[in-house]
């Protein structure tokens, strides 16, 4: 049987290649089991024809695809309506967040025969094995969402469960490619420790996705520490990205993972919770920069205590002002994540936010700030009986397009003025403070965008940024994400 895993291009406007911690994870258990080909959209060099790589012939074959919110969903639609008008016969399936999130749309496509829905991996190596000897709409596996005309959605849960113990083949994947430069090294490696999240943010889709009673697991930090070895002695990396929802969730386990990781000497970014980082004395600021910590993305969130509650978060401002010091002192780059425009945000709770972020500029003025526009629930449950109506492509058009990436506010119902206000003061601020990371930035660009919107920022005049907004459009400048 032919399997090809396809990660579909991230990003709209360049090719940033990095490495497919999913697939990664997927991978170390079909390693030795089916043979199988990885391509990869976000490859500087143009991958190869996923079309040619399927049998032409009779034998059953598989195309797979990790598919997150965003603009992968464009990338996925598009190979698999060309793959399923060519080859019929191969059975599409997909995975990731995106596929999770919205498994009926996705079936109802026509194009898409499969979905493995919340943690896939041992999903779809149950699928494949049980591929060689029944068809696809006959499977009955936990995880697998499909569907058939005579009996309509067929789907039972899967519990969350551990990680893959085996070690990632990195020898399979062009690994030289992935290892780009980043606000944190030269050559950095995107790694997954850890999936899942202790925390049950209301706007965050993460518990939804995994569910269960427990939806967090972690590997080894031994194994973890071997991996990353192999990589530095292999390939050369000199820095370590970590994509877990929290570096420090377990305590015990980050301690040992952290200490393991100094012995090696690379630079590191992870994510945090503020709390959990205000709580911690002198000491472990000053053991935490000498475990290589370069950067820390943290949750802030909002300066208003109701709209904190509602998220079902427990920080504080001057929670997150404390850390930022912190931060400071010992010169690690903190990267502080907002959220405006929920259900209850008002002129008064954004001007909370708003007066709060400078406060944080100007204690930490190296700080990124990331400003996320809510989007309300933006998916279907997989348990849900209703028929979804809504075309798969129209997910990815315009305002939803937007919608998913937390990137706009018109489907609100919060006042014009406020929704205008918040529109205005992001690109003032990303345009006042570029991101500091963001390796991409010029010289030039960088004191443009500065220098433009100094007299904005300084006098809290955000309204209309018409020069701001033709600066983007020409150059990107601003980096609205």
């Amino acid at each position: 049987m032919r399997v090809v895993l396809f990660n579909p291009r991230a990003t709209r406007r360049s090719r940033k290649p990095r490495f497919p911690t999913g697939l990664g994870e997927v991978c170390a258990e079909l390693h030795g089991r089916f043979e199988y080909r990885i391509v990869d959209g976000n490859l500087r060099d143009a991958p190869p024809a996923i079309s040619s790589l399927l049998p032409k012939a009779k034998g059953k074959s598989v195309l797979g695809i990790s598919v997150m919110p965003g603009f992968q969903a464009v990338g996925a639609i598009s190979v698999s309506k060309e793959i399923k008008s060519r080859h019929a016969q191969v059975n599409i399936i997909w995975g990731g967040f995106f596929s999770s999130s919205y498994p009926r749309t996705i079936l109802n496509s026509g194009y898409v025969d499969a979905v493995a829905v919340g943690q896939g991996t041992a999903t779809f190596l149950e699928t494949l094995s049980a591929l060689r000897t029944r068809e696809i709409k006959e499977l009955e596996i936990p995880g697998l969402m499909t569907r058939d005309e005579a009996n309509g959605f067929r789907f039972t849960p899967r519990p969350m469960g551990p990680m893959s113990s085996n070690e990632i083949p990195y020898h399979t994947f062009p690994m030289k490619e992935y290892l780009q430069p980043t606000g944190i090294g030269k050559r950095t490696l995107y790694y997954a420790s850890s999936m899942g999240c202790t925390q049950t943010c209301s706007f965050c889709g993460i518990k939804q996705v995994y569910g269960g009673a427990r939806s967090w697991y972690r590997q080894p930090p031994e194994l973890v520490e071997q991996q990353i070895r192999k990589v530095q002695a292999a390939y050369g990396a000199d820095s370590v990205q970590f994509v877990d929802a929290d570096q420090f969730a377990e305590e015990q386990w980050a301690f040992e993972l952290l200490d393991r990781l100094s012995a090696l000497q690379l630079a590191w970014r992870g994510y945090a919770r503020v709390e959990f980082m205000f709580r911690q004395k002198e000491d472990f600021w000053h053991w935490l920069k000498g475990t290589g910590c370069a950067c820390l993305f943290l949750g802030a969130e909002g300066a208003d205590a109701d709209e904190l509650f509602h998220m079902t978060k427990t920080v504080t401002v001057e929670q997150t002002l404390e850390v930022a010091r912190h931060c400071r002192e010992v010169e690690i780059l903190p990267e502080f994540s907002y959220v405006i425009g929920s259900p209850r945000e008002t002129a008064d709770t954004l001007n909370a936010t708003i007066s709060s972020i400078r406060r944080l500029k100007r204690i930490c003025p190296r700080s990124n700030v990331i400003i996320y526009f809510y989007s309300g629930p933006c998916r279907e449950s997989a348990l849900s009986p209703a028929h979804s109506e809504t075309a798969l492509e129209e997910l990815v058009r315009g305002d939803n397009y937007n919608r998913m990436v937390w990137n706009s506010l018109q489907h609100t119902s919060l006042e014009h003025r406020v929704v205008r206000r918040a529109v205005a003061f992001r690109r003032v601020l990303y345009s006042r403070f570029p991101k500091v990371t963001d390796v991409s930035r010029s010289t030039v660009a960088e004191w443009l965008s500065k220098t433009i919107a100094a007299w904005r920022y300084q006098l809290g005049v955000y309204g209309n940024p018409i020069e701001l907004e033709c600066l983007d459009r020409l150059a990107n400048i601003s980096k609205i994400e």
